[in-house]
C-alpha cells in the first residue's frame, strides 16, 4: 500500500478575492419552447435599474434554469416587477439571501476551479450557484457563511502580499422611475454596507 502524502498542497497563484453586498437569490426554470422569459427579467431588471451581482444560465433539452442574485434592498421592487407577468411568476423562486465571493484572475488556470470548489464542500458550505469566466470564478454562498468561505478559500491561494478581502464598503444608488417625494429622478444617494462578521476559530 502507497503511503498518503502529508505534505501541504501548493497553493495557487490569483490576484485577490471579491465579496459582494448582501443579495437575494433568484432561482428559475422556463421551458425552452415559447418566449425567452430569462431576457424577459433581465429586461425588466435593467428597466428599474435593479443590478444583477450574479447571473448564469444553463439549458437541457426542454427547460432553459437561471440563478441570478440582486441586492436584498430590491426585493419588494422585483417581486412587483415579477408579479406584473404570471408566466414569470410562477416559475421564480425568491430568495434565500445570499452573497457572491469572486477571485481574480485566476491565470485561466481550471485546476483552481474544482479546487476551491472541493475546500467550499470540505468546509460544509452549501452552494447556491457557481460559474467561471474569462479573469474571475464566483460562488453563491448563504450571506451568513460568506466569512466561512473566505476562510475555506483563501488557504489554497498565493495572494499578494498584504492581500485582504475586497468588501462593498458603500453604494450608489438611482432612484427608480417613479422618483419618491422630495428626490429627484436619477438623484444618486450612498449608503454604508456591512458584512458578515469572520468567525474566530
Amino acid at each position: 500500500m502507497s503511503a498518503v502524502s502529508t505534505e501541504p498542497m501548493a497553493r495557487v497563484k490569483a490576484g485577490g478575492i471579491k465579496l459582494s453586498e448582501r443579495q437575494l437569490l433568484v432561482r428559475g426554470a422556463f421551458p425552452i419552447a415559447g418566449p425567452d422569459l430569462t431576457a424577459v427579467l433581465i429586461g425588466l431588471a435593467a428597466e428599474q435599474r435593479i443590478n444583477m451581482a450574479f447571473l448564469s444560465r444553463t439549458s437541457t433539452a426542454d427547460l432553459d434554469r437561471l440563478v441570478c442574485c440582486v441586492p436584498d434592498r430590491d426585493q419588494e421592487r422585483l417581486a412587483t416587477l415579477v408579479g406584473s407577468r404570471p408566466d414569470l411568476d410562477r416559475r421564480l423562486t425568491l430568495g434565500p439571501l445570499v452573497g457572491v465571493l469572486s477571485v481574480f484572475p485566476h491565470h485561466r488556470r481550471i485546476q483552481l476551479f474544482g479546487l476551491l470548489l472541493s475546500a467550499l464542500g470540505q468546509a460544509g458550505i452549501a452552494l447556491y450557484g457557481s460559474m467561471s469566466s474569462i479573469s474571475t470564478i464566483s460562488f453563491v454562498v448563504a450571506y451568513d457563511d460568506l466569512g466561512r468561505a473566505v476562510g475555506a478559500v483563501e488557504g489554497h491561494l498565493q495572494l499578494p502580499a498584504n492581500a485582504a478581502p475586497l468588501k462593498p464598503q458603500f453604494r450608489v444608488e438611482q432612484s427608480p422611475i417613479a422618483k419618491p417625494e422630495g428626490q429627484e429622478a436619477g438623484e444618486q444617494r450612498s449608503a454604508h454596507d456591512g458584512l458578515p462578521p469572520k468567525t474566530e476559530t
